[in-house]
Order: structure tokens, then C-alpha cells, then sequence
């Protein structure tokens, strides 16, 4: 049995609670705010597994997972297989109604080198079909830029040390 990707809950918009009640007894209880975002979060690490696949290069978290001992219970190399499901994952999340979708980059899979000038042309591929299919399913992809998916490479070279 597969773990499915654990989607946290978040609500934009400027309505409050009073917004939710009805006004009479003949208005839909469920009925939302048409301008109320509601999704899922996920994070690359947590979610896509293929640590190495597609030209992916390992990150610092990767390289920490596959040390021995490793200070983690556990590796992050499947995580959910979100990487090969996430059209059936994104089904379901449509099936929840949700209208927003986040999401984080794993930049090891875009820059594998850590070279801005060279990216991989498969994790670019991945990104804008999941892009697609996220858009395709109904919601609104939110891109979370933020990462701690820095290639091993360039935390070993010390690029970031300034």
C-alpha cells in the first residue's frame, strides 16, 4: 500500500466565518464564496519520491537521508510516488472540490548541477505537464519557490556560503 500524499489544508480570500452561515434558511449551507481558494500543499521532498529519476541529482536532503547512519528514519526515495502518480493524486483532489493547488519545485530536478544556464529538459517536461494537469483538474497552481532541495553539488562547493 502506497502512501498518499498528505494535503494540508489552506483557505485565501478576504471572507471570515460570517461569510459561511446562511443568511435564510432557503440558502445552500455549503454553499462558499466564489472568490474563496481552497487546496492542498505539497512538498517536493515529501511528495514526489524519484530522487534519482529523470535526471535528477541528489539533494542535501537526499545525501543526509543515504548517510549510514542516517539521522532520518526513513528515506525520502518514494515519499508518496507522487512523481508517477500525480494525475490520479490531482484526481482526487479535484474530487475534494479544491481550487487552488501548492506546490514546491525540487530545483535538483530543474538544475540537477546547480547551473542556472543548464537546465534538465525531463524535470522541465514534468513540471509543465503538472502545471497542466493541475489546471486541467480545476485549480488555480500555486508555485512555492522556497526550497531546502539544493543540489549536494553546490552545498559541497560551499556556493551558497557568503
Amino acid at each position: 500500500m502506497r502512501a498518499i500524499p498528505a494535503f494540508v489544508l489552506f483557505c485565501l480570500g478576504g471572507a471570515g466565518a460570517a461569510v459561511l452561515a446562511p443568511q435564510n434558511a432557503a440558502e445552500d449551507l455549503y454553499k462558499l464564496p466564489a472568490k474563496l481558494m481552497i487546496g492542498a500543499g505539497l512538498s517536493s521532498s515529501q511528495s514526489e519520491g524519484a530522487w534519482d529519476t529523470d535526471g535528477k541529482s541528489e539533494s542535501v536532503l537526499d545525501h543526509l537521508a543515504h548517510l549510514k547512519p542516517s539521522p532520518f528514519p526513513a528515506t525520502i526515495d518514494v515519499a508518496a510516488d507522487h512523481y508517477h502518480r500525480y494525475k490520479e493524486d490531482l484526481g482526487l483532489a479535484k474530487q475534494m472540490k479544491f481550487t487552488s493547488h501548492r506546490f514546491s519545485i525540487s530545483w535538483c530536478r530543474i538544475f540537477p548541477e546547480g547551473n542556472f544556464s543548464k537546465p534538465n529538459p525531463e524535470g522541465v517536461k514534468f513540471y509543465n505537464a503538472y502545471i497542466d494537469e493541475v489546471k486541467k483538474n480545476g485549480m488555480e497552481p500555486m508555485v512555492r519557490t522556497k526550497s531546502f532541495r539544493r543540489v549536494i553539488q553546490e552545498a559541497e562547493e560551499g556556493i551558497y556560503d557568503t
